[in-house]
């Protein structure tokens, strides 16, 4: 009988650890079933005069549903571009990926312009960083409060392709949660696609500065692949877009995140119809924990004192887990665009004065929760006019 139990609880312990090795660096961070990040997945010029834009999850649908002052498109060395309006497929498969059924549900947003594009010419694209998830989430929650943007190309002539990283080289403070991928700047064949699938690189740095391979997990699935940081790479279906992702659609799909440490995106070179793009490393480096949680709540902004210019404002504590410990306050006069934080040093109560403030004008106030590893994204906007 003793053997017997010596048997089972050494195979209770071999269980246990084979449960801990599946563990990711990133295993505790925010990519839980409700609280993934929100990822732009690539672009589609698909007529003279729209751009389509997709997203790898739900876009809210009230409140602070997508509108077209979130969006921006400028011919590069010429004019903006006016939006005339957007268009919006969500809940179904509008991700941009059909290709994998783990990644297939998304958004997919239309942006009409007024007037035609120019063939030849290259546009950038610019996503307003608060363009909201219907779980909480935005595009800039765990991407440092960053828009996201990208060079595209109409009727491409050019024969130097340009790729836009998602992330910048020898950036600092990456959260661990979003997708880490690239754009180019034109569709490219599917041959050429999957020869990139093949050679582009997710690397870090080990204890004697040399960047390796991490581990990858090649199937979206509820399986874990023991050391795993991410999704082998992946492609739009138009071939814009390539990306390691760190989720996927369902909730029991297991979800990874990068650890603390260097980084590197390597981004093969190519060549495709004629144009080609040398290759490039993208080089980054993660927090060492875990930014704070979402903070799903629009603050109170309420009037001050007419002659100091002020603004009463408050807001709710997140509980999103890791919980903030300090906010940053932030206040523009557009609702979506220049945002300046109004604090010098991040606040450790919920609530504050504002000063210093135009009379007569109207602000919109956002929140940002803060702990010792970075900031979050900013809040859901509310406005009020300084007193007159």
């Amino acid at each position: 009988m003793l053997k017997g139990k010596k048997s089972k609880l050494a195979a209770l312990l071999v269980a246990l650890f084979l449960m801990m090795a599946v563990v990711t660096p990133g295993a505790y961070a925010l990519n839980s079933s409700t609280n993934k990040a929100f990822n732009y997945c690539g672009y589609n010029i698909n007529s003279v005069n729209t751009i389509q834009i997709y997203l790898d999850k739900k876009v809210l649908t009230t409140g602070e549903c997508p509108v077209k002052e979130q969006f921006k498109i400028d011919q590069v060395g010429g004019d903006t571009q006016v939006i005339d309006s957007i268009s919006i497929l969500t809940d179904g498969n509008y991700s941009g990926i059909t290709s994998d059924n783990e990644l297939k549900k998304g958004t997919t947003i239309t942006i009409q312009l007024e007037d035609d594009l120019v063939e030849g010419e290259q546009y950038e694209v610019t996503a307003n960083n608060t363009l909201y998830a219907n779980n909480g989430s935005n595009i800039g929650s765990y991407f440092k409060k960053k828009n996201s943007e990208f060079i595209c190309e109409y009727e491409p002539d050019s024969t130097n392709i340009v790729v836009t990283p998602r992330i910048d080289a020898s950036d600092t403070g990456i959260p661990w949660e979003s997708n880490i991928g690239f754009t180019i700047d034109r569709p490219v064949s599917t041959t050429t696609a999957n020869n990139i699938i093949s050679n582009m690189g997710l690397q870090k740095k080990d204890g004697n500065n040399v960047y390796q391979n991490v581990t990858l997990d090649p199937t979206l699935d509820t399986t874990a692949v023991s050391g795993a940081e991410a999704y082998s790479a992946r492609k739009n279906d138009v071939c814009t877009y390539f990306f390691f992702p760190m989720t996927g659609n369902g909730q029991t799909i297991i979800s990874y995140n990068l650890g603390s440490g260097e980084y590197r995106l390597v981004i093969p070179s190519f060549t495709d119809n004629g144009a080609s793009y040398a290759g490039s490393n993208v080089d980054f480096v993660t927090t060492s924990g875990d930014v704070p949680g979402k903070l799903v709540d629009a603050p109170t902004v309420e009037q001050g004192t007419a002659s100091d210019g002020q603004l009463n404002i408050s807001w709710s504590t997140g509980t999103t887990s890791p919980v903030a410990s300090e906010y940053n306050v932030y206040v523009s006069e557009d609702r979506y665009w220049d945002f300046i934080k109004k604090n010098s040093t991040p606040i450790n109560t919920t609530s504050t004065t504002v000063t210093d403030l135009d009379n007569n004008k109207t602000y919109f106030v956002r929140i940002t929760p803060v702990n010792n590893y970075g900031e979050g994204g900013f809040s859901l906007a509310n406005a009020s006019a300084v007193a007159p």
